[in-house]
């Protein structure tokens, strides 16, 4: 799960601070674009969730803490089987590339680093789904222009130990 989980942020550029609006108003933000309007549902209220007494607010996924992140994932995207199906599909080859990062002196991590982040970014502002247009992009052979594997870069430079101890947090994997 932990690649996939990656894989979902990569498509936000690995940015804990992302935003983007849709043509229709919709607003993804987080280094998971969770819709603003879904933001209600990453709390499971009356179950002992960490957030069950607090407020969510938008602040509250624009900043390095990665808990809230991860637990709006789990619950709008890797709970709902037809969402997660869709980011599976986006997080496979061809649409990404298997890139291996050190952890540490000891240890590495294999991660997949999306292909087409750019065209990811176009159709969703324009309110279409990118599935199909990256499917067909990856079909025609064509290079995206996010071609550079940045995953350990600009990831693991600061957001995937906090993930990696985030998902082991919130049981997630």
């Amino acid at each position: 799960m932990y690649p996939l989980i990656v894989c979902i942020a990569g498509y936000r550029n690995y940015d804990t601070k992302y935003i983007t609006k849709t043509i229709d108003g919709a607003r993804y933000i987080g280094i998971f674009g969770i819709n603003e309007r879904e933001m209600a549902e990453c709390v499971v209220r009356g179950r002992g969730d960490p957030m069950d007494f607090g407020t969510i607010f938008r602040w509250n996924l624009l900043n390095p803490y990665l808990p809230l992140d991860l637990r709006c994932l789990l619950n709008l995207v890797l709970n709902r089987p037809k969402e997660l199906r869709r980011y599976q599909q986006l997080c496979k080859p061809p649409l990404v590339r298997n890139v291996t990062c050190q952890v540490n002196r000891f240890s590495t991590v294999t991660v997949y680093d999306p292909i087409y982040k750019d065209l990811y970014q176009t159709n969703l502002k324009a309110g279409r789904d990118p599935l199909p247009a990256i499917l067909a992009e990856s079909k025609s052979g064509r290079k995206s222009s996010s071609s550079k594997p940045d995953s350990c870069i600009s990831f693991y430079s600061f957001v995937a130990l906090s993930l990696y101890h985030s998902v082991s947090l919130l049981n997630c994997s």
